[in-house]
């Protein structure tokens, strides 16, 4: 077999080879976001919904709807949600962080780094919160309030 014959066999078997091998991975990778998209997110919403109408004044079927809509990739959703939570329960750190998070998601650097100071406000040793909150300060171009934050 001269190198040709090998190199043309490689390339016309062992590579497809390969890939099929690989492809299963690359497949079960992007699993998570397929079945997000696949109807459950949509039936998490309908459930905590519907919880948020029977007991409106419970914090936490609003903060799990806002978790379900930001698992979702519906932001807006999911602050309005959340501001449900913390106008229920203002000191609700988890809420604040997550509202951060949805602020941040949707561009709204200002809006998160308020969000992110209440949750450290509440919750001091939140390490999620003072990460993101540098972020969002670099985010939003203000280098000397990162590095400030960084410093604690």
């Amino acid at each position: 077999m001269n190198i040709l014959t090998r190199t043309s066999y490689s390339v016309f078997f062992i590579i497809p080879l390969i890939l099929l091998i690989l492809l299963p991975a690359v497949l079960l990778a992007d699993a998570d976001r397929v079945f997000r998209k696949s109807g459950m997110d949509k039936e998490k919403i309908e459930l905590y919904q519907q919880s948020t109408i029977i007991n409106p004044d419970d914090a936490k079927a609003h903060y799990n709807l806002g978790v379900t809509y930001g698992n979702s990739g519906m932001y807006n959703e999911a602050i309005e949600s959340y501001k449900n939570a913390i106008r229920i329960d203002p000191d609700y750190a988890k809420a604040h962080y997550n509202l951060g998070v949805a602020y941040g998601n949707s561009g709204m650097y200002t809006e998160a780094i308020e969000s992110y100071k209440q949750a450290i406000g509440i919750n001091p040793d939140n390490a999620k919160a003072h990460y993101n909150i540098g972020i969002a300060y670099v985010k939003s171009g203000m280098y000397k309030d990162a590095y400030l934050n960084h410093q604690g």
